[in-house]
């Protein structure tokens, strides 16, 4: 696949140019500005510290598990 600018690649994913820039820059990602390329492979090492740190913060939170309880009880007339 062909590079693509940061600015470009911010548009695709809808989100702020420089919210992009500091979590490329936090990925390991060295980027200038908003006009640098990105190849496949910056992309990739975005998408795992994306994932990385998600991973973390649900393992903090609880695990990810969902309990739901009902509110009221009802009976089944058969």
């Amino acid at each position: 696949m062909p590079s693509v600018t940061v600015r470009d690649f911010a548009t695709e994913v809808k989100i702020p140019v420089d919210a992009l820039l500091t979590q490329l820059r936090e990925a390991g990602v060295s980027v200038e500005n908003e006009d640098s390329t990105l190849s496949d492979a910056d992309k990739t090492a975005l998408l795992q510290h994306i994932r990385s740190k998600r991973s973390t913060a649900a393992a903090a939170g609880g695990g990810g598990r969902v309990s739901l309880k009902r509110k009221t009880t009802t009976e089944l007339k058969l």
